[in-house]
């Protein structure tokens, strides 16, 4: 730059108008190659720093930003992995790549995250109090009874739409279904305070069948936290180190 500058008759009017060519020429060299990913179109992005581009000239990552909010909610895992498939990656994007370009370009950002503990799950802006009330909700269910239906969950965090609970509570990287049909599941974890019940519990008994073990276990529980016996059964299959008839 320097010694363009120092050519006589060559000024900024000049620099300005060759950076000009030459990002024109970038752009349409990215929008004719076909084996240009998300990654490339974010790295060209961010290095450049010019805020006055838009997301009209970034079509790989608008196409990823509508996935996103097609999507929403899923978990940041489920997200990208929707994201590659569609073929807009390598695999090797991740969400706060796509966050921080779209805070560079001064765009309201496309999605939240929320993160807690063991989830990190992908929202629209307008999604995250619900998303963030349900799966408090679920947390403190699961953690008090061992277990949660997706109907006790609507109800309690006051969310009518089933689907959107049930896709906030698969976020949870423990996740796991005791039936799907009606909505039960747990976040499994062997040392939950209900699996040791029920280690305790098969001990005492002398004929430890699924409805002996269901009345000893839930005998003082309300009613909508009492797990029904092919929900126990499915628990008690989920945990090797724990049988019954």
């Amino acid at each position: 730059m320097a010694r363009l500058l120092a050519v006589p008759g060559f000024g900024l009017g000049s620099l300005h108008e060759i950076l000009r060519i030459a990002e024109n020429l970038e752009r349409s060299l990215r929008a004719s190659c076909p084996t240009e990913k998300l990654e490339d179109e974010i790295a060209t992005m961010t290095s450049t720093r010019k805020r006055s581009d838009t997301l009209e000239h970034l079509p790989l990552l608008t196409r990823a930003i509508e996935i996103i909010r097609q999507g929403a909610p899923a978990s940041e895992k489920a997200t990208l992995a929707n994201i590659e498939k569609q073929g807009l990656s390598r695999g090797e994007v991740r969400l706060s790549d796509i966050e921080r370009t779209c805070r560079f370009l001064g765009d309201s950002l496309p999605f939240r995250i929320l993160r807690r503990g063991a989830m990190a799950l992908v929202v629209t802006p307008s999604q995250y109090i619900n998303a963030e009330r349900v799966q408090s909700v679920a947390v403190r269910t699961v953690a008090s009874w061992g277990a949660a239906s997706t109907s006790q969950l609507s109800l309690h965090a006051d969310v009518p739409d089933a689907d959107f609970v049930t896709r906030v509570v698969q976020a949870h990287s423990e996740f796991q279904w005791l039936d799907q049909c009606t909505g039960w599941f747990w976040f499994a974890n062997p040392r939950s305070r209900l699996v040791r019940a029920i280690g305790v519990a098969q001990f005492k008994l002398e004929t430890p069948e699924i409805e002996n073990l269901a009345s000893a276990l839930f005998a003082r529980r309300p009613i909508e936290f009492v797990l029904p016996s092919p929900v126990l059964a499915a628990l008690l299959q989920q945990i090797p180190d724990l049988c019954a008839s």
